[in-house]
């Protein structure tokens, strides 16, 4: 068996790792990762599990050695302990939420939705407030024990109604159709890692669950983050290039049927016709708007489509079509959302050219997109020759 000592020393080895793992993560987390809302959340969780941890070391350091500490420090000390625990899980929810879902379902919509989510967070600091006086939510007995009041389970049910929020919020944001895979299943790990530690921590109370498996979830949250960094455009927040060659070479190879697999290279018209008359700030913005629409046209097919930004104004877009026909009616559909989507005010219009192609037995991935290439060059063609004769 473990002494009290043995224990102390590994629960402070563990403290001390992930207090150094999660201050990493906080000052490495800048807006390559994420807007600026998620990254101060993502800072204001790291922070608050930093002091958590720091302060339940503290106890921890005092209870395994009998270290003197007056009654009013003992209080304080567990009182900052729920008090960080309550807003780390609170930041925690808020940079989910504003990652996963889009900013017309966050918390980024407006104000009373905020406050009603804060509402858990201001009833946990008012309990344990009071329980400095009242010994409802938690007390020191007079050994220097820490005991739990009878309404430490309101304070836990208030933990635990952020735990259930972000699975809500989760379900909701595959609702959406057009979230991010990957993101998707790092946030289910950092809601089920943490979630599990908070019931072990619920129901033993000894061991640091809480703080180890936040930890280990917001590395691997970081991990995948900087992963979709490497793979993402910056400009546009869709699959950069070489991401996209690399989805289309396993498609390709998991192909089951000829036909399956129809992939288009998608030309803005008169792009740079944009950035000389109009400056490169507005083809800038002209790339994420047609960013945008291309994502939401995506998302409206009912078969799996893959989007992303080819190169300079040149997109691409792969999906799991029966037909060429039915291929080539999601490139007049993006026309149109173009077109919908175009503001009163703007000077230019948005239109594409949608070169396509589908495979064939036999084909590999370069020769798929050599042939949707040549395509796109003489719809183009057509396009051009059309728009002079109209002239």
């Amino acid at each position: 068996m473990y002494s009290d000592i043995d224990y102390l020393i590994i629960y402070l080895l563990l403290m001390g790792t992930c207090i150094c793992l999660v201050s990493v993560l906080g000052l490495r987390m800048d807006l390559n990762l994420g807007d600026a809302s998620e990254v101060r959340q993502f800072r204001r969780v790291s922070l608050f599990l930093v002091l958590q941890m720091t302060v339940e070391s503290i106890w921890r350091v005092h209870m395994c050695t009998g270290m003197f500490m007056p009654i009013a420090l003992a209080y304080l000390c567990n009182f900052l302990d729920l008090l960080f625990t309550g807003l780390m899980v609170y930041y925690w929810f808020c940079f989910l939420d504003m990652l996963l879902l889009d900013s017309e379902a966050s918390l980024r919509k407006g104000p009373v939705r905020q406050w009603i989510v804060r509402i858990p967070v201001i009833l946990m600091l008012a309990l344990d407030v009071l329980s400095l006086w009242n010994h409802q939510v938690f007390y020191i007995s007079d050994t220097g024990i820490y005991m739990r009041g009878g309404l430490y389970i309101v304070h836990f049910l208030c933990l635990m109604s952020y735990y259930f929020a972000v699975f809500a919020v989760m379900i909701r944001s595959v609702r959406q159709k057009n979230y991010d895979h990957t993101v998707f299943h790092a946030s289910l790990m950092f809601t089920t890692l943490p979630f599990f530690g908070g019931i072990l921590q619920g129901v033993l109370g000894k061991a640091p669950f809480t703080s180890t498996f936040f930890s280990f979830g917001m590395l691997l949250m970081f991990i995948t983050l900087q992963s979709q960094q490497i793979n993402t455009d910056a400009l546009t927040q869709i699959d950069n290039r070489r991401c996209f060659f690399r989805k289309l070479q396993q498609q390709v190879r998991d192909a089951s049927k000829e036909g399956q697999i129809c992939l288009a290279i998608i030309d803005i018209d008169y792009f740079k016709s944009i950035n000389d008359n109009f400056s490169h700030h507005e083809g800038d913005r002209a790339l994420t708007t047609f960013a945008d629409v291309l994502r939401k046209t995506a998302a409206e097919v009912p078969h799996q489509t893959v989007v992303a930004r080819y190169g300079g104004d040149e997109f691409a877009l792969m999906c799991e079509v029966d037909s060429m026909e039915e291929f080539r009616r999601i490139g007049d559909q993006l026309n149109r959302n173009l077109a919908r989507e175009r503001k009163n005010d703007e000077p230019y219009e948005l239109h594409c050219s949608f070169g396509a192609a589908m495979l064939v037995e036999g084909m590999t991935a370069e020769q798929l997109l050599s042939a949707a290439d040549k395509d796109l060059y003489a719809v183009k063609r057509a396009n051009h020759t059309a728009r002079r004769a109209s002239l």
